[in-house]
């Protein structure tokens, strides 16, 4: 395709939105988070981002003034929009899937790192469509996809179908050009984030993009950015990855705003911000719950080392009301063997008694009995 077509593709998007327009949220309307996330506890607080973008961005009624964000906070993958779904024109913003489609199929197969596309080594392709942002080598890779797939059309299908996005969410517009919407931007970063293993090359070279502009503005030496710019005709967008402790995803699109990179810049800056104290946020509510378990767990031992003692106070207890019950037995025992020893001691001393009485009685009938004899002898005697 040559240089001349380029800028047709390019100045396509203005003049398709006169023709296809496309309805968007009112400014500041956050986008419900999908049904599956409902039921958890949202971490992101759409009143204090709203807050940020309003405090930071004031419309100015220019003519065509457009200003769109998507913002991801990679920790949960939870989303929230201003006015994500008016697809306008990407300027640069749309070589960022076409080297991820390329990308895509170096780890496929159907290209080599080290290979080229129509001529250029991939690598040099990577650089100088991320990095240096270059439109002659973007004229390439849209020629080569554009017949790699068997159209333009295709193409954009398939960038859709990388990103995740339903094809049916697409207007016409962004099959006719090289429109973008935030939504479709952050669903592209999403890819390049969620799947980072397959487009390592990609996200060094937006590492290296723009030094202290665009997102790097505020953040240069303080967090990684990988980024993608897009600029001209009064568009300046920025799309990328940066890496706080939990990185964040932030596409910011703007088409006559008033002084653009300084906006671009700031709200990049307040996000950062903003996600840190997410974190801290999580953190905090982590060390609540911690410390929850913690004082339950503390109440759940003591309760247990509680009925322990009450348990074993009990089997004290009962060991020594058995000890006492065994001690009672043994004592009636003993005060019963007492009793039979004593009657048995009375009854020999009766048995005693009684056989000295006897023997006194046989004593005494034998004395008797010999004082007869005696008597009956005397008397005899006397009697001779």
């Amino acid at each position: 395709m040559g240089k001349k077509m380029m800028w047709i593709w390019l100045l396509l998007p203005a003049l398709m939105l006169r023709l296809f327009a496309v309805s968007a949220l009112a400014s500041g309307d956050a986008v419900s988070p999908p049904p599956e996330a409902e039921a958890a506890e949202s971490v992101l607080d759409p009143a204090e981002l709203s807050s940020i973008v309003e405090q930071l961005y004031v419309p100015r009624n220019n003519p065509g003034e457009t200003f769109a964000l998507g913002y991801c906070y990679t920790g949960t993958g939870e989303t929230w929009f201003y006015n994500p779904d008016e697809f306008i024109g990407s300027a640069s913003l749309y070589k960022l899937p076409l080297v991820m489609l390329i990308a895509n199929q170096v780890h496929e197969g159907i290209l080599d790192q080290d290979g080229q596309v129509y001529g250029y080594d991939v690598n040099a392709v990577e650089q100088r469509a991320l990095t240096y942002s270059e439109n002659e080598i973007a004229e390439v890779m849209v020629g080569y996809l554009n017949d790699f797939y068997g159209s333009f059309r295709n193409s954009r299908t398939a960038q859709a179908r990388m990103a995740g996005v339903r094809e049916e969410t697409l207007p016409e517009v962004y099959y006719e050009s090289f429109s973008v919407s935030a939504r479709f931007m952050l669903s592209v970063l999403n890819e390049l984030y969620c799947r980072s293993e397959l487009y390592p090359n990609v996200i060094d070279c937006m590492l290296e993009a723009n030094p202290g502009q665009y997102f790097r503005q505020e953040l240069e030496g303080r967090y990684d950015v990988a980024q993608k710019y897009g600029g001209g005709e009064n568009y300046l967008h920025t799309a990328g990855i940066i890496y706080t402790d939990t990185p964040f995803l932030l596409v910011v699109m703007t088409y006559n705003v008033y002084d653009a990179m300084t906006l671009i810049g700031r709200l990049a800056e307040r996000l950062a911000e903003y996600t840190q104290s997410v974190d801290q946020r999580i953190a905090d509510a982590a060390l609540q719950e911690e410390l929850a378990a913690a004082r339950d767990e503390a109440l759940e031992r003591q309760a247990a080392e509680e009925a322990a003692r009450a348990e074993a106070e009990a089997k004290r207890a009962a060991e020594e009301a058995e000890r006492q019950r065994l001690a009672a037995e043994e004592a009636e025992r003993a005060r019963e063997e007492q009793r039979r020893q004593e009657e048995a001691r009375a009854a020999e001393e009766a048995r005693i008694k009684e056989t000295e009485r006897l023997v006194i009685r046989i004593v005494a009938g034998g004395v008797a009995g010999l004082l007869a004899i005696c008597l009956l002898f005397r008397s005899r005697k006397k009697r001779k």
